[in-house]
């Protein structure tokens, strides 16, 4: 091969000649008596030409630096270079098989999460970028195409592949760990329920329709985790929302997975918050009996109030906010009262004192006790309009507030609220380093954002994240859960890769058209469409008025029901429930059933064989009920939905699938309110044809 040279012209100008020369070793310059070897591995790009009128120009990219060479031949130039690039080429081609390999050993460690991919996408665009852009597997020899093949796939970043990765995964793991799936449980697993317990992304949502088994979900998920060696026990946390719950976790790992699931830790949110403080401080605090009585925070409330009523200024800002809501005054009537009285020249004491006769100063003191810790927590997060919403509260809160947090520093105590904020901060300052590799969160619709900021900052450390819940059975937002971190989970979070549990084992076909036809109204939740394993020939959910007997409709109940069977009553509030005389006489007279009640709240996770969801007519204590929060705690809740009625609607929905057998709504006919309106409606709507 010819070297390429320098022109005549060149020489003169530039006072050197100049010679390059190519071979299957690399490069030689030669300028006057200087010669320099640049051996091809050395090279880090083809060589480049510029050709001008008269002459051309060639870069020479090695050990980092771009070399440029002006003044030689433009005739033999093209000729050259594509020699030159053709040993370049075959010189380097083996460098294809050192990349390929190390794309292929990413490949080869599993389901591949976001984090992976976009590392893996990201060296394999810059090995891309080493090559010719007009480069392809005719330009190589045979035994190179496979690996440029990957190379060029992988550097291209198709979501497709990651598709087609994810899935080869998953079959892959359901099938090598099928026994351990079939046998975890006392059933086997379903296939969504295998899914999505080897589904390894950095982020997992799992939506768990209400009764399609998301506790034995948790379960296999630990137990896959710990066979295929992904984790140790003692690197797997499983967070629940009640100490009950987490207990009853704990309990179910060690009954499946025996004394290896003693090493994982099963807790509650707050309980994870004391123990990252208690690692994290000198002097460990305490847990303040204050933040946890009701009564305890009312005395304390109480005498902070009386003793600053002493004080002009904050006896002034009492009344104000005694004048000024209707929620404390007894009747419609007392504030013309008021007015009437103030007008004939009341002072400030005899303005608070007609206040307390009226009541109105003890109702506020209850109002400022059940405001103290929403004012603690979302006091540093509120926006202009919720601030406005407080801001006749807020001079009695502030003070309030600055007295109790210095009562807990002197007794060196905190509250619920402290342990996840401090713990949070202990773990975004990487004070408490993370050991747990893999984080599991039950019931994750019932989260708050403390609690979503905290799991968060742990899961930066963590290899993975797998939340199970129902954005559904979201119904916790009076005591600070926000359902947008489910609905909104991967903007949270990060990307995520969700799967859906949605054939349910609890209720028949019957009652599931029904209740997902209800509770799908809302646009906003996530879409989801629930099968049954059960198939009824006939309705599952009776309306019955509520001018019968209670004792009459148990009788109808019993002589249907089979023996043992436990009839559970429910109702929107609980003093709507038969009381502990009612539910003994009803024990005594059908011992062949048990009987329980519990507000639709407390029956969250749980179920029974016949439900009587009870529903007084009326519009304050209906369902939906006419009562609300008060403007002030309203204000420090997570953003209202804008459907009406949203969480009410979830709330109705969970009376309504705790039913495994049937439902009997007990109401007034003629004002069932809007609930049992629109559910009547769809039950006349429903199919005559029985299921096949």
């Amino acid at each position: 091969m010819h070297p390429l040279k320098r022109t005549l012209f060149g020489r003169l100008l530039s006072l050197s000649s100049l010679e390059i020369l190519a071979d299957v070793n690399g490069l030689t310059l030669i300028r006057g008596k200087a010669v320099q070897q640049l051996e091809w591995h050395r090279v880090s790009a083809p060589l480049q030409l510029d050709s001008g009128l008269l002459f051309t120009s060639i870069s020479i990219a090695a050990d980092s630096v771009e070399q440029r060479h002006f003044w030689l031949s433009k005739p033999q130039s093209g000729a050259w270079l594509t020699a030159a690039n053709a040993l370049w080429l075959s010189a380097r081609a083996p460098l294809l098989t050192q990349q390929a390999a190390t794309l292929t050993a990413s490949l080869r460690l599993g389901y591949m999460p976001s984090s992976r991919w976009q590392q893996l996408t990201k060296d394999a665009a810059q090995m891309r970028a080493m090559w010719p852009d007009s480069l392809s597997c005719g330009d190589l020899p045979q035994r190179y195409h496979s690996d440029f093949n990957i190379i060029q796939q992988l550097s291209e970043a198709n979501p497709a592949t990651l598709r087609a990765l994810r899935q080869h995964s998953v079959e892959t793991e359901c099938q090598r760990y099928r026994a351990l799936f079939d046998s975890i449980e006392s059933n086997p697993l379903t296939e969504k329920q295998r899914i999505a317990c080897v589904t390894n992304n950095d982020h997992n949502l799992v939506i768990a329709g209400a009764g399609s088994g998301k506790t034995s979900t948790l379960i296999g998920r630990v137990a896959y985790l710990l066979k295929s060696g992904q984790a140790q026990a003692d690197e797997v946390l499983v967070l629940a929302y009640g100490k009950q719950a987490a207990d009853e976790l704990s309990q179910r790992l060690r009954q499946r997975l025996g004394q290896q699931a003693l090493a994982v830790t099963c807790t509650t949110f707050h309980a994870l918050g004391l123990a990252i403080i208690r690692q994290t401080c000198d002097s460990p605090p305490r847990s303040s009996a204050l933040a946890g009585d009701d009564k305890l925070r009312q005395t304390f409330v109480s005498d902070q109030i009386s003793n600053r009523l002493k004080q002009v200024e904050f006896k002034r800002a009492v009344v104000k906010v005694l004048e000024s809501d209707p929620s404390l005054h007894p009747t419609a009537k007392v504030l013309p009262l008021y007015r009437q009285l103030k007008s004939r020249g009341l002072d400030l004491n005899a303005r608070f004192l007609f206040w307390q006769q009226q009541g109105a100063v003890k109702r506020l003191l209850g109002l400022l006790t059940d405001l103290l810790l929403e004012f603690k927590s979302h006091r540093a997060r509120l926006g202009s309009v919720q601030q406005r919403e407080l801001s006749l509260l807020t001079p009695l809160l502030i003070p309030l507030l600055e007295a109790y947090n210095r009562q807990l520093r002197l007794n060196n105590e905190i509250d619920y609220i402290d342990m996840i904020d401090h713990a949070q901060r202990a773990v975004r300052s990487g004070r408490f380093p993370c050991r747990w590799r893999h984080l599991l969160v039950d019931e994750f619709q019932d989260i708050s954002r403390p609690r979503a900021m905290l799991l968060r900052s742990l899961s930066r450390d963590a290899r993975s994240l797998f939340a199970v819940g129902d954005d559904w059975q979201s119904i916790y937002r009076f005591s600070g859960s926000d359902v947008s971190l489910m609905t909104g989970f991967s903007d949270f979070f990060g990307p995520t890769s969700t799967t859906l549990l949605d054939k349910t084992f609890r209720f028949d076909d019957q009652l599931n058209r029904l209740a997902s036809a209800f509770i799908s109204k809302n646009p906003a939740q996530l879409p989801k469409t629930m099968t049954t394993h059960k198939l009824s020939a006939t309705p599952s959910l009776t309306l019955v008025t509520d001018r019968q007997p209670l004792t009459e409709l148990v009788a109808a109940i019993a002589s249907r029901a089979k023996p043992g069977q436990t009839v559970y009553f429910l109702a929107r509030f609980k003093f709507q429930l038969p009381d502990a005389q009612t539910l003994d006489a009803l024990a005594k007279q059908f011992p062949q059933l048990s009987f329980s009640s519990d507000s639709v709240h407390a029956s969250k996770g749980k179920q029974a064989g016949i439900v009587v969801l009870l529903i007084p007519a009326g519009e304050r204590h209906g369902f939906p009920p006419e009562r609300r929060s008060h403007p002030a705690k309203e204000a420090m809740l997570s953003e209202a939905e804008s459907y009406p009625h949203a969480e009410e609607r979830r709330l109705f929905y969970v009376a309504l699938t705790r039913a495994c057998d049937h439902l009997y709504l007990v109401t007034d006919p003629d004002n069932p309110g809007p609930f049992v309106s629109e559910l009547r409606a769809l039950q006349e709507d429903a199919p005559k044809t029985p299921p096949n």
